[in-house]
């Protein structure tokens, strides 16, 4: 919000400032003043009513009526409703935003734009990678006909979910044995003809690394086990 409200702040000065400068005659400078207007440069409006600056430091100008002009290693680009999808000339407000896309507001909508394309959210992969290994409560429990299991893995291994009844007896496999890439996963499963009653899931790990964190111990790599109980 800060960085709209500084935008903000350098749209109303560009209104009182840009405008005054850009209806002088056309001069390229004046002492320590540099002109730019339609007839000196590649402007294609005198009357700018935004100015914004990208990470690389471009300039964009907002113009009543001629589009978006783009300044930067010397050289000015237009963008309008001829060569680009802006839905309209007169501009009223440039906000670029941590990502470096242009968000300009015309008189007949909002315009997004990215040389390479918009990006709206950047992933942030080392904060989805869990830190250590979790079977989680399924969910729903109760549950009445299927539910979902869900695991997290601190690092790629070769997963084995198991169901159990209360007498610890083998009634259904899951998952088999299928390898998983470390994050959060889920798996749903469905009871059958099953009775309500007390059920046990329980996961077996074999990390392919050697390492997965935080689980019982087997012979045969990591366990854990919970219950969930089943209502017809």
């Amino acid at each position: 919000m800060a960085a709209f409200s500084a935008h903000r702040k350098s749209c109303v000065l560009a209104v009182a400032f840009t405008a005054l400068c850009l209806h002088v005659p056309a001069r390229a400078q004046s002492g320590d003043w540099t002109i730019f207007n339609t007839q000196n440069s590649a402007l294609t409006a005198n009357w700018i009513l935004c100015i914004a600056e990208d990470s690389s430091g471009n300039i964009w100008m907002g113009t009543g009526g001629g589009g978006v002009c783009h300044y930067g290693a010397s050289a000015m680009e237009v963008f309008d409703s001829t060569n680009s999808p802006l839905p309209n000339n007169d501009i009223r407000m440039i906000f670029i935003d941590r990502h470096d896309n242009k968000w300009i507001a015309t008189k007949r909508g909002l315009a997004v734009y990215r040389a390479g394309g918009v990006l709206l959210s950047v992933p942030d992969t080392a904060a989805s990678i869990p830190e250590s290994f979790e079977l989680f409560q399924n969910y729903p429990n109760p549950f009445t006909t299927g539910t979902s299991f869900t695991f997290s893995l601190p690092d790629a291994a070769i997963v084995r979910l198991e169901i159990h009844d209360a007498l610890g007896r083998l009634l259904d496999v899951p998952i088999a044995a299928q390898e998983y890439a470390a994050g959060r996963h889920s798996v749903k499963w469905n009871a059958g003809a099953l009775p309500s009653g007390v059920y046990v899931y329980r996961i077996k790990v074999t990390p392919l690394n050697g390492s997965v964190k935080t689980a019982s111990r087997t012979n045969t790599g990591w366990s854990h086990a919970k219950q969930a109980v089943l209502l017809r």
